[in-house]
């Protein structure tokens, strides 16, 4: 199988909104890494999306898992981008209030430190639910 055979699979689990579809999509990119099999932005997102639309209650926490192993790699190729940062602000709006404030301001400081600048969604968004100044 290809990258692109992998994504067609990643897409689905993505889009399915089962509640294991996370664990796939770990499953798959772990696969993937194992043979050799490049892992790229698009198969981070679609992992990141299955996570969201999973309704899995360690969703977020996987998000950000995800989001820190897209980092680590240190290739510009696979920095997040508007997809996952707006995936991970969905999915900490979705989630309990408690730490929200906390882990929005996470996700701005990440954003910040790896100069992405937001969208007009993400950056209202963000400031809604956090007053600080530009």
């Amino acid at each position: 199988p290809t990258s692109e055979t992998y994504n067609i699979l990643l897409r689905a689990w993505a889009r399915s909104k089962l509640r294991q579809a996370g664990e796939r999509t770990d499953l798959i990119l772990r696969e993937m890494a194992s043979r050799g099999v490049s892992i790229t932005l698009h198969s981070y997102n679609f992992a990141l999306t299955a996570w969201a639309n999973s309704g899995d209650p360690t969703a977020l926490t996987k998000i950000e898992s995800i989001i820190l192993e897209m980092i680590l790699h240190q290739k510009p190729e696979l920095m997040p981008d508007v997809v996952s940062y707006k995936t991970w602000l969905r999915a900490i709006l979705a989630g309990d209030e408690t730490g929200r404030a906390r882990r929005i301001k996470e996700l701005q400081r990440t954003m910040k430190i790896h100069n992405f600048e937001p969208n007009d969604f993400i950056q209202e968004t963000v400031q809604k639910y956090i007053r600080t100044p530009n």
